[in-house]
C-alpha cells in the first residue's frame, strides 16, 4: 500500500494481527480470538490495504474505489461499511452483528461496480434501537444496498428474530447475492428482509430458512431444499423453473409463476396471497393446504 505521509512517500504496509486485551473479535460458534487488529476511528482508504489477520471496528470503513482485503474475519460493533465502486475480500467470515448479539452497523453498496467477497459466512443482527434515517423510509437498513454484487462461500443468516425488527438484511435495486461456494450453503433471511438477484455457482441446491421476499423476477433457475419451514412472502418467477424439497407456505403475499414452473416435494400450504400460475405449472407432491397454521 502507497501513501503519502507528511509529505513522504511510505512503503508497502501488510496490517497484521496484535495482541489486544481489551478488545476481542467473535470468531466461529463461541470461539473468541484477542488476536485482531482493532479500528476504532474511520478509515478512509486512499489506496488497496491488506490486514493480515482479523479486524475488529466501530467506525467507518469507505473503501473510496480501492481493495480492502481481510486475511481473517471482520466484525463490525457499529459504523457504516462503504463499498462505492470499491471491493471488500473476507477470507474468513463477516459480521455485522452475532447470533447472540446486536450490531450498529450497515453496508452501503450502490454501484454496479461494488462487490463484496466473504469466503466464509455472513451474519447479520442490526440492533432495533438504530432508527435514524440512514435508508429510505425511515429505515436503518433499508434501501442502502441496492447495486453489485456480495459473493459468498458459506452462509448468509439474516438472525434478527423479531418481525418488528426492521433492520433486516436487505438487498434491493439490481443487486446480486451469489452463493459460490462449493459445499452446503443456506440462506437464512428475517421476517422483514428482501432479496434482489440469487445466483448460485453449477446450479447447486442450496438451504433456505426463515422467510423469502423478492420482488425482483428470478436471474435464474433454483434448487431449493428447506431447513426448519420456508415461509415465502413474496416471490416472482418471470418464468423460471423453483424445485423446493421440503415443507413451503406461501405467507401474506401472492407466488408469482410467470410461465414458470413450481416443483415441491413436501406440503405446500397457501396462508395468504394468491398463487399466479400465468400459463406455469404448480406441482406439489404432498399436502396442498388452504388455511392458517
Amino acid at each position: 500500500m502507497k501513501r503519502v505521509l507528511a509529505g513522504i512517500l511510505a512503503v508497502t504496509m501488510t496490517f497484521s494481527g496484535a495482541v489486544l486485551p481489551g478488545e476481542q473479535l467473535w470468531k466461529g460458534a463461541g470461539v473468541i480470538s484477542a488476536s485482531a487488529e482493532n479500528w476504532s476511528s474511520s478509515r478512509s482508504l486512499s489506496s488497496d490495504m491488506t490486514v493480515s489477520g482479523s479486524l475488529q471496528t466501530n467506525s467507518d470503513i469507505i473503501l473510496n474505489g480501492c481493495t480492502l482485503t481481510v486475511e481473517g474475519d471482520l466484525y463490525m460493533t457499529a459504523g457504516m461499511l462503504d463499498i462505492g465502486t470499491g471491493k471488500l475480500v473476507v477470507n474468513g467470515n463477516l459480521y455485522i452483528g452475532k447470533e447472540n448479539a446486536t450490531s450498529k452497523a450497515y453496508i452501503r453498496m450502490q454501484s454496479s461496480s461494488g462487490s463484496i467477497t466473504v469466503t466464509g459466512d455472513l451474519i447479520w443482527n442490526v440492533d432495533s434501537s438504530m432508527t435514524n434515517t440512514v435508508g429510505r423510509s425511515g429505515w436503518y437498513t433499508y434501501d442502502l444496498i441496492t447495486a453489485g454484487t456480495i459473493n459468498v462461500g458459506g452462509n448468509v443468516c439474516d438472525c434478527i428474530s423479531s418481525a418488528d425488527n426492521h433492520n433486516a438484511f436487505a438487498m434491493m435495486g439490481t443487486s446480486v447475492l451469489n452463493f459460490n461456494g462449493t459445499g452446503n450453503q443456506t440462506l437464512k433471511c428475517s421476517y422483514q428482509g428482501e432479496m434482489a438477484k440469487i445466483t448460485v455457482t453449477n446450479n447447486r441446491t442450496i438451504g433456505m430458512e426463515g422467510y423469502f421476499y423478492s420482488t425482483t423476477p428470478l436471474a435464474s433457475n433454483l434448487n431449493i431444499v428447506t431447513r426448519n419451514g420456508l415461509k415465502i412472502v413474496r416471490m416472482v418467477m418471470g418464468g423460471k423453473t423453483v424445485s423446493i424439497t421440503g415443507d413451503v407456505t406461501q405467507f401474506e403475499r401472492n407466488i408469482e409463476l410467470g410461465g414458470g414452473t413450481l416443483n415441491i416435494t413436501g406440503n405446500f400450504t397457501a396462508q395468504g396471497g394468491s398463487t399466479k400460475l400465468g400459463g406455469g405449472k404448480l406441482n406439489v407432491n404432498g399436502d396442498y393446504r388452504i388455511a392458517k397454521v
